[in-house]
C-alpha cells in the first residue's frame, strides 16, 4: 500500500511539474517568436493546464482502461467547478466576464450534453473522438476571434487582462530544458500515477472508476487550482472563471477526443464503472453554474460554500 501511495503521489508531483515546465517553456518560445499574449493565453496556456488530464487519458485509453479516461475527465469537470471555483469564491467574490456568459459557458453546457448523447451509443468511437478534437480547434479559433474583437473595441481592455501568462525562463538553454523536461515528466508521471491508482483500487477493493473520479481527477486539476488561487489573490477573478470553464471544455473535446482516437472508449454502465449518475452530476453542475453566474453576474462567497458542500456530498457518495 505504501508503494502504491508513493507511486500515486510521486506521479501527481511529476505531472504537475511536467505541466509547469511544458507550459513555461512553450510560452517563452512563443514570446520569443513574437506571438501575442492573447494567442498564447488562449492556446498554449489552455492546453498546458489540461496536459495532465490529456496524458492520463491517452495512457489510460492505450492500456484499455476506459473507466480511468472517462472518470478523470468527468471527475475533473465536477472538481473544477465545485471544488476549485468554490475555493476561488471564498478567497474573493468573482465578477463574471461577458465573454464567459456569451460563449464559454454555453459551449461548456453544450459539449457536456453532447458527451452524454455520445455515451448513449455505449462509448466514444474513433469517429466521435475525431469530431470532438475538431471541436476544440473550432472553439479555440472562435474564442481567439472574439477576444481580439473585444480588446480592439474596448481600449481600456488589454490582452493581459483577458488571459494570464505565467513567468517564463529567460535564457535559451533553460527554455530548451523546460520544453524537453515537460513532456518527459508528464510521461513518467502518468505511468506512476496510473500504476499507483490501479493497484490501490485493487488493494482497497474499490473500482478504478472511483479512483479516477476522485484522486486522479483532483490530481489532474491541481494546475487549475493553482491558477485559480493565484488569480483570485491578484484580483484577476474574471480569469479564474474563464480558465475553469475553458478547462472543462478542453477536457471533453481534447482529452476524450485524443483518448478515443488512441483507443475507442467503452461506457460499461455496470456498478463498478463510471455511470449515468456521474454523467448526471456533471450535467447538473454545468447547468447550475449558469444559474449561479446569472444571479447578478457575481459569484458570492455563500455560493462558493454551497459548491464545496456539493462536492463533499458527491465524494462521500462515491466512497461510501
Amino acid at each position: 500500500m505504501l508503494a502504491d501511495l508513493l507511486n500515486l503521489i510521486g506521479g501527481m508531483v511529476l505531472l504537475i511539474a511536467g505541466a509547469e515546465f511544458l507550459l513555461r517553456g512553450a510560452t517563452a518560445l512563443a514570446i520569443k517568436l513574437g506571438i501575442s499574449t492573447l494567442v498564447i493565453g488562449l492556446t498554449i496556456v489552455a492546453f498546458g493546464t489540461s496536459s495532465p488530464e490529456l496524458v492520463i487519458g491517452a495512457r489510460a485509453a492505450w492500456n484499455g482502461e476506459s473507466d480511468i479516461a472517462l472518470g478523470t475527465v468527468i471527475g475533473s469537470n465536477i472538481c473544477n467547478i465545485l471544488l476549485i471555483l468554490g475555493i476561488a469564491c471564498l478567497i474573493r467574490p468573482i465578477t463574471i466576464h461577458r465573454q464567459v456568459m456569451k460563449l464559454d459557458l454555453p459551449v461548456m453546457i453544450g459539449v457536456s450534453v453532447a458527451l452524454a448523447l455520445i455515451l448513449l451509443s455505449g462509448g466514444i468511437s474513433r469517429l466521435f473522438g475525431i469530431l470532438l478534437f475538431l471541436g476544440v480547434i473550432g472553439y479555440t479559433a472562435c474564442t481567439l476571434k472574439i477576444s481580439r474583437k473585444m480588446a480592439h473595441e474596448d481600449e481600456n481592455i488589454r490582452e493581459e487582462d483577458i488571459v494570464d501568462i505565467p513567468e517564463v525562463p529567460a535564457g535559451i538553454l533553460l527554455l530548451v530544458l523546460f520544453i524537453i523536461l515537460g513532456p518527459l515528466l508528464l510521461g513518467i508521471g502518468s505511468d506512476l500515477m496510473l500504476k499507483g491508482a490501479i493497484s490501490m483500487a485493487e488493494r482497497l477493493g474499490i473500482s478504478n472508476a472511483v479512483i479516477a473520479l476522485t484522486i486522479v481527477a483532483v490530481g489532474g486539476s491541481l494546475p487549475e487550482l493553482a491558477t485559480a488561487v493565484a488569480a483570485s489573490v491578484r484580483d484577476k477573478a474574471d480569469i479564474v472563471v474563464g480558465n475553469i470553464v475553458g478547462s472543462n471544455i478542453f477536457n471533453i473535446l481534447s482529452v476524450l477526443g485524443v483518448a478515443a482516437i488512441v483507443q475507442p472508449l467503452a461506457f460499461a454502465q455496470n456498478p463498478d464503472s463510471v455511470g449515468w449518475l456521474d454523467v448526471g452530476v456533471m450535467l447538473v453542475v454545468a447547468f447550475s453554474c449558469l444559474l449561479f453566474m446569472r444571479s447578478g453576474f457575481i459569484l458570492k462567497r455563500w455560493e462558493g460554500l454551497l459548491m464545496l458542500a456539493g462536492y463533499a456530498g458527491y465524494i462521500l457518495y462515491l466512497v461510501a
